[in-house]
Formats: structure tokens, sequence, C-alpha cells
């Protein structure tokens, strides 16, 4: 039977480190909490911890939470013009193309509403991860046996973590929470976190004569917090840490950053079931476990979740092949006993035939789902081979659009219409863009609407509307 207690496993540079709640619920009760340190930090050796572990690997696989490290993750705030959930969702993927150095198929994003504003701009925080990043996780589980679908970056559950110590983060605040091999420094208000860094530095290079280490990556994190207009100026610092000179350190902070520094250990408000030995986890020199323990305090279906939907994807075909391969066993075991019918006696005959009947009964309405599901993905398959595909047209919009053109709208009708309405600092520009778009393979009857020249923000553009055809793959 399957653990339906929710479990973390994260993974540093120095240790693996497991937790699992006590209960069903989610909570601050945890039954089980281990920490391994890594000599090579090489894949097999990974898993070789997993294996070796005490924690139960018939979890479920939707109770199971793996952390991906900050370092592993871009974090991009992006401003976009809609208050449309939708719209917002097709404005992300667009401006993802010009930000990350990868292509939008080698990756997978998630967001999360920062803030609406009155003109009717939103900032959205996009995390955004390389699929061989998640890959290579998915294969140290697997040589281990242990099976999940749910990847969530290290930084919310630090949040959900300072949410559970109840302190003020309903205000502008920046924590710091010092692992052993590595420090991650994140922003956050309103109890929503804003961006986040990491930086090589932790309790293993922590003294009183090198804090000016991190104190120095303190300083660039909030450089470039302020240069990139991501919030408010922050009120104060939350410091995780356990190590001998804490409190050396939060002088030297108050000091240089004039701010309060609230102190904070990684198992307070946390009770631990009998046979976890907290003490031989506090005395491994500097090891931090808030962000295990903060993905404990939540389900893992309402956090934000990077796992490839191809490799989800995967396991259902899987799933799908399994029933059907259940099914001609069935059907052989079933003719097996059809052959030997005619040796044995008549009510024997009645009573293996009845228990056939059943069988088959009790399967027929798994097989004519799979049949029907089976009749969508090739309908499905002959519909999508006649669509445009959306990340060809980004990308040939993105190498046709001049430095000086910006987009204030696109919309693609089920005509294969594609509208354009933005600005541009010179008419040129659009004269040279609309150029480009009647030269694209990808479109044609390309039509100016308008071009009209206007001021905003006492600076002059130009608007401008294009409408053009799509070219239709058949």
């Amino acid at each position: 039977m399957k653990k339906d207690l929710l479990t973390t496993v994260e993974i540093t540079d120095s240790h693996v480190k497991i937790y699992q709640s006590r209960g069903a619920k989610t909570g601050s009760s945890v039954g089980y909490c281990e920490v391994r340190a890594l000599r090579s930090q090489s894949d097999e050796e990974i898993s070789n911890v997993l294996i070796e572990s005490r924690f139960p690997k018939n979890i479920s696989k939707d109770k199971l939470t793996v952390v991906l490290p900050r370092k592993s993750v871009i974090l991009k705030q992006i401003k976009l013009p809609s208050h449309d959930f939708e719209e917002i969702k097709k404005m992300v993927a667009l401006q993802l193309v010009s930000l990350i150095p990868y292509a939008l198929d080698e990756v997978v994003y998630d967001f999360h509403v920062l803030e609406k504003d009155s003109g009717g701009y939103t900032k959205v925080l996009v995390v955004v991860v390389n699929k061989d990043v998640c890959r290579r996780y998915i294969n140290i589980f697997q040589r281990a046996g242990v099976v999940f679908d749910k990847f969530v970056l290290s930084s919310l559950g630090m949040l959900q973590w300072l949410q559970h110590q109840q302190v003020d983060i309903k205000m502008p605040s920046v924590f710091v929470d010092v692992d052993y091999s590595h420090c991650e420094i994140g922003f956050v208000y309103q109890k929503t976190l804003l961006f986040s860094r990491s930086i090589n530095y932790g309790a293993k290079d922590f003294s009183s004569d090198n804090m000016l280490g991190l104190i120095d990556q303190l300083q660039r994190s909030l450089a470039a917090y302020h240069k990139e207009g991501m919030g408010s100026e922050p009120q104060r610092i939350f410091l995780i840490i356990n190590v001998m000179e804490k409190d050396a350190l939060k002088e030297r902070l108050e000091r240089e950053f004039k701010k309060p520094v609230e102190i904070l250990s990684g198992f307070e408000k946390f009770s631990f079931a009998r046979n976890v030995n907290i003490n031989q986890i506090r005395n491994q020199g500097g090891v931090s476990l808030a962000v295990g323990l903060g993905m404990l305090l939540k389900e893992p279906q309402k956090m934000m979740s990077l796992f490839p939907a191809e490799i989800q994807e995967g396991k259902r075909i899987k799933g799908r092949r399994r029933s059907w391969v259940i099914f001609f066993l069935l059907l052989l075991i079933n003719l097996g006993l059809f052959s030997v019918l005619p040796t044995l006696h008549w009510q024997q005959k009645e009573k293996y035939l009845k228990q056939l009947e059943n069988e088959i009964q009790s399967i027929k309405p798994q097989i004519e789902e799979e049949k029907k599901k089976k009749q969508f993905v090739e309908i499905f398959y002959q519909e999508l081979k006649r669509r445009i595909i959306i990340v060809d047209l980004i990308h040939e919009l993105n190498k046709l659009t001049p430095n000086d053109i910006s987009f204030r709208s696109l919309l693609l009708d089920d005509n294969g219409s594609f509208t354009i309405q933005g600005y541009a600092q010179t008419s040129t520009g659009v004269n040279d863009f609309q150029s480009r778009l009647v030269r694209s393979a990808i479109f044609n009857e390309v039509n100016l609407q308008f071009a009209t020249k206007r001021k905003i923000f006492n600076m002059e553009v130009t608007d401008f509307k294009i409408i053009s055809k799509l070219k239709i793959k058949e």
C-alpha cells in the first residue's frame, strides 16, 4: 500500500536531505528526517544514498516533491500589458524567447502574478529550468526505484517556512538562508517571492575573518534588486543560520545595511517524532533544513511545478500500453481455459464460464475508454498537422522585427489572420517591418491598416496596425 504522507527530497552540492510529515495532513509535525553528506556529488552516489536511506520507496508519486536548487533555475520579473490570465500566458512565452539563452522547447517554465496595477499592467515572476536539469534528477531517482512528478523551486519552500515562523513578511524583507555549501538570498513582500539568487558561500566557508564575502554578495543582490525595479526597499533581514559566529554576523549586517536583522533557526516551530535524532542533525555543521521543512507545509499539487510535460505524457502512454498488455494476457488466459473446457464436468464449465464473463465485463469499460482515447489521439494528430506551430511563428516574428519596434498586441484568429499592433520610433521602421513580413516564408497578404504618429510619455512614436495571412501547412 502506497504511503500518503508528504515527502520532500532536497539535493544540494554537499548533502541529500529527506523529510516526511508525521500524519496524512500537511503541518509542522515531522515523522522522518535524514541528512546524508555527499563525498563526490556524482549521480551514482546520490542514487545509492536514496537506496540506502530508511525512507519508504512506495510513496505515492503525487505526494513526493523534489526540490530544484536556485542555482539551476532562471528567475525573471516581467511586466505585461494585460490583466487577462490567458493573454498573460501567451505574452510570457513571447517574452521568454528574447530573455533566456535557450529555445522554448528546451525549457520548462511557470509563473505567478506579483501585482496588477490600475494602468492595465501585470507584473509576474517567471521560473525557468532547462529540461536537461530535470532529466538528470529523474534519472537519479529512477536508479533508486523512486517515482515522482513534482519539481518545486527551493525559494518557494523558503517562503512557506518563513510564513510558518509567523514573522512579518507583509513588509518588504530579505531572507538569507545559510546552508553548508551555499547561501540563498531572497526578497519577499506581501507573503510573495519577488526574486532570489544562490551564491557559492556557505557555513563551511564561514568565520569571523571572511564573513565579508557574504556581506559583499548581499550588497550585490540588493543592487541588482534596485536596478531592475523588482520591489520596494527592504525593511528588515531574516538570517537563517546555524554557526557559532551568527551573532557577530548579525551585528555586521545591521551596521552595514542599517536594517534590523532577526536570526531564525530551521528547526523552530516544528515538532519531530521520537525516532528523529534532531540533535545529530543540529551538529552537522551549518546544515539548513528550512527549505525542505517548508515544502511539507503545503500539498505538492498546490505549488508551482516545473516537471516536463512530455515526460508526464510518456508515463500516461506507458500506462495505456500496460492496460492493453493486461487485456491481451487476460484474453490469452480465457482462450486457454476455453480449450480445456470439453474435458471438464458440465458444472465446472458453468463455473469457469461465469468467472470469465465477470472478468470480461469488469474490463470492458476500461477497454472502451482506451479505444476512445486512441481515437481522440488519432483525430487530434490529423488536426494538429494542419495547425500553425506557434513556436515557429514566434521565432519568425522575433527574427523579422526591427530594433525600434515594440508590440502592443498580437492576435491570431481561427481563419489564420494574424493582426500585429505596436509602436515604432520612426515611420521608416514600420515600412521596414512591413517589407520584411512581405518577404517572409510564413506571412502573405501583408496589409498596413494604419500608421499614425502619436505622443506617449513626451516621446513621438508611430502607432501602427498590420494584418496578414499565415500560410497554413497542409
